[in-house]
């Protein structure tokens, strides 16, 4: 647990007090966008790469790649991306760590006004900067509902629209002024005090791909600590740029929610099996549909 204030508040505006860890399989061209916007971010220590299977080219130009602060970490295979951060964070060195994916392309400023917003803020935190699309819609999932059974049911149904203030997604609400207090983040960008990471345990590597960010702010969330907000600046998030196949993702997907219900909601189980099987059927519409 943090101990006090001090431990946290460390301002990052005048020297580089941030760690960023990046997990990239397959990642193709998003990657080097992704590594050209952290480039211009002096905020940055260090940006550690754990690469969980990527092609020989994509290896050869990281290892040229002009920005000292690049450090690759590969030779483990594909782990997983909750695991993959792990390795990063061991590899780590700054007082902040940003788990960033490796197709987010960070907007100058982000991580400096993230941070100072945050630097009063003494119970245990982790933060996030609207993410958009590529077209510029805030993207779904950027700042979330708790996750619930009853959220995702909604959810998986595709019953937003009828129970707006039971949607698990929340980039349809108004956009808050400032910073702003919501209950979970995505795990596309998730900027923390080590002292976080450290008293929740870091990213659960049980999950393979996906609910690992929910989970981690369930974690945040019994510690007494909380998930932050930040409106603009705004970063963009390309999304699907991994090469992995679309059933593979998906089933590492449901095998997520599994866990995560069992962890959370054990009880009573017919309910979590309701939830688990109309989120089933929703993946299985969209595969079908990305097949036609």
């Amino acid at each position: 647990m943090i101990s006090s204030a001090s431990t946290i508040n460390m301002a990052a505006t005048d020297r580089a007090t941030v760690s960023a860890v990046l997990v990239s399989y397959r990642t193709g061209p998003a990657l080097f966008q992704c590594l050209d916007a952290l480039r211009a971010e002096p905020a940055l220590a260090e940006i550690l790469l754990v690469d969980n299977g990527n092609d020989d080219a994509t290896l050869d130009r990281l290892r040229a790649w002009d920005d000292p602060r690049l450090r690759l970490i590969t030779g483990h295979g594909n782990i997983g991306f909750a695991a993959g951060c792990h390795r990063g964070v061991a590899a780590s060195g700054a007082p902040f760590l940003l788990m960033l994916n490796p197709d987010c392309l960070l907007a100058p400023g982000a991580v400096p006004a993230l941070v100072t917003a945050l630097a009063t803020e003494t119970k245990p935190w982790i933060g996030t900067v609207r993410l958009l699309e590529a077209d510029g819609r805030e993207q779904r999932g950027c700042r979330r509902a708790a996750g619930t059974p009853l959220n995702f049911f909604i959810e998986g149904l595709g019953l937003g629209r009828f129970f707006p203030r039971l949607r698990l997604n929340w980039h349809g609400n108004p956009l808050p002024e400032g910073l702003t207090a919501v209950p979970a983040l995505s795990g596309a960008f998730m900027l923390m005090p080590r002292a976080t990471w450290d008293a929740t345990g870091g990213l659960d590597t049980g999950y393979f791909l996906h609910l690992e960010d929910l989970d981690l702010c369930a974690r945040l969330r019994a510690l007494g600590g909380r998930c932050w907000f930040l409106p603009a600046p705004a970063c963009t998030h390309i999304k699907s740029t991994s090469a992995a196949a679309a059933w593979v993702v998906e089933n590492h997907k449901l095998a997520g929610f599994w866990r995560y219900f069992r962890l959370w909601y054990p009880r009573p189980w017919l309910w979590r099996a309701t939830v688990w099987l109309a989120l089933a059927a929703g993946i299985s519409a969209r595969l079908v549909m990305k097949r036609r």
